[in-house]
């Protein structure tokens, strides 16, 4: 009876050592938790928010600067 050729035995790989990458130079994603923004939930009419949309891309922020232009004129 012939013997079976056996499979040569892999060795482990070696571990990558890791280099301190560069930090890009400008930061992306959220802001850090130091936001003086709160996320909330509300309701607008639907021909309101195409509206803003059509205006700025930026279509929230646009938003909020009415509402706090708003609020200004009445003492905030």
């Amino acid at each position: 009876m012939a013997k079976k050729a056996r499979k040569p035995v892999r060795k482990a790989a070696k571990p990558v050592k890791k280099t301190a990458a560069k930090k890009p130079a400008v930061k992306r994603g959220a802001a850090a938790s130091k936001s003086t923004k709160q996320s909330v939930t509300i309701r607008l009419d639907t021909d309101v928010v195409s509206w803003f949309k059509k205006q700025a891309d930026k279509y929230q922020t646009e938003i909020n600067k009415v509402l706090r232009a708003y609020a200004g004129k009445r003492g905030l």
